[in-house]
């Protein structure tokens, strides 16, 4: 009986190390998805700061909401893929560093969208609105990193296959070109923007699955 109830508990263990990843992966695109779909995606890239003062002012809660899910729900799932890929033995220093930054960037605009959207009024707003932006850039620049750190390890290792490392290596360009357009509040360049949100997505949401089937 007790050697039943060993080995019950340690077939348990082994199929939660493996599902934590795959739940992982899918919060992080179902938070960006469930954010963006149920409570938009804000004022225009070209709004006045009165629009945007006025926007946020009459969305507190949703635009809370929002925040909460594509910056803090987001970071928690990302860091839980991280986690993951480093316990299977696929991860790269430079790609660990590269995706705790973008984490941490990722969290600094969860409060100050937080504080925006609750607290803040006026050109103080719009202040925030632009702040945020611009480290939405720099925390593109860094998942463009951490992806282009990992594609070879994760192909070389079996860990992805031929589509998934290409959808990686364009998955890096395009957020590339996004980081700049944000960081540098460049307008032209935000076309950029959609695409590498959906390849991105597509990567951090399959990087989980994949990562739980390595897991041992």
């Amino acid at each position: 009986m007790t050697a039943t109830l060993a080995l019950q508990g340690t077939a348990t263990t082994e199929r939660s190390s493996r599902n934590w990843p795959k739940i992982a992966g899918l919060t992080y695109v179902g938070a960006w998805v469930v954010g963006l779909t149920a409570f938009g995606v804000g004022p225009a890239s070209n709004a006045s700061d009165t629009e945007i003062a006025r926007y946020f002012a009459d969305h507190r809660a949703l635009s809370t909401i929002q925040s909460l899910l594509i910056h803090g729900v987001a970071a928690v799932a990302l860091l839980g893929v991280l986690l993951a890929v480093q316990r299977a033995g696929r991860s790269t220093r430079m790609a660990y560093r590269a995706g705790f930054t973008a984490i941490g960037a990722s969290l600094v605009q969860c409060v100050l969208d937080v504080y925006r959207s609750l607290v803040s009024t006026g050109s103080a707003t719009a202040t925030l609105a632009h702040t945020i932006d611009r480290i939405d850039g720099f925390k593109m620049l860094a998942l463009a990193v951490m992806i282009a750190a990992s594609v070879n390890i994760f192909r070389t290792t079996g860990m992805i296959g031929k589509k998934i490392t290409i959808t990686g290596k364009v998955a890096v360009l395009a957020l590339v070109v996004s980081g700049i357009a944000y960081a540098t509040a460049t307008t032209a360049l935000l076309v950029s923007a959609e695409l590498s949100l959906v390849l991105l997505l597509v990567w951090v949401g399959y990087t989980g699955v994949a990562a739980g089937r390595q897991s041992h």
